[in-house]
């Protein structure tokens, strides 16, 4: 089972890791990688620079800029709050397995959020973030078996 760690987290070691002290070499190798550069845009609440770090990256594939370009067109920071842009960052990222990323989908699809409202679709996004062991989705889906929401109502959730 994989699980992907919270992107704050995630990337902790690398900036301890400058804190504590690094050759030269290793300063150049960072600041010349866009999405860790987009990082510390993002980290110094410099949003505009992160989007201009993670677009191409996002458009090349990049599942991590995707979801933060979510992030971002989803909270309004650096641009207008967009869902459909939102949306579409998410749908890319998740459809790569980013759990954090299918979580949201089912997000915008149970609310109808840049998408028309689509309860099938929801249930599916939350229940492959909720496979990986993301325990906000595994929360969601069961709060929908029991409600019935999607489907039949169900208070099993493991059959097998």
């Amino acid at each position: 089972m994989k699980f992907r760690i919270h992107r704050t987290i995630q990337y902790l070691p690398v900036f301890l890791f400058l804190l504590i002290g690094t050759t030269p070499g290793a300063f150049a190798e960072i600041a010349s990688d866009p999405f860790l550069r987009g990082w510390s845009a993002y980290e110094n609440r410099d949003f505009s620079t992160a989007i201009k770090y993670w677009l191409p990256l996002a458009e090349n594939g990049n599942q991590d800029a995707q979801y933060l370009l979510g992030i971002l067109f989803t909270n309004g920071f650096g641009v207008p709050v967009d869902f459909k842009e939102a949306g579409k960052g998410f749908r890319k990222s998740a459809g790569q397995g980013d759990v954090g990323a299918q979580y949201y989908l089912g997000i915008f699809m149970e609310a109808g959020k840049g998408h028309p409202r689509d309860f099938k679709q929801a249930g599916y996004w939350f229940k492959k973030a909720a496979e990986q062991g993301y325990p906000d989705a595994q929360y969601r889906l069961g709060k929908w078996y029991t409600e019935g929401k999607g489907g039949e109502q169900d208070f099993i959730f493991n059959r097998t």
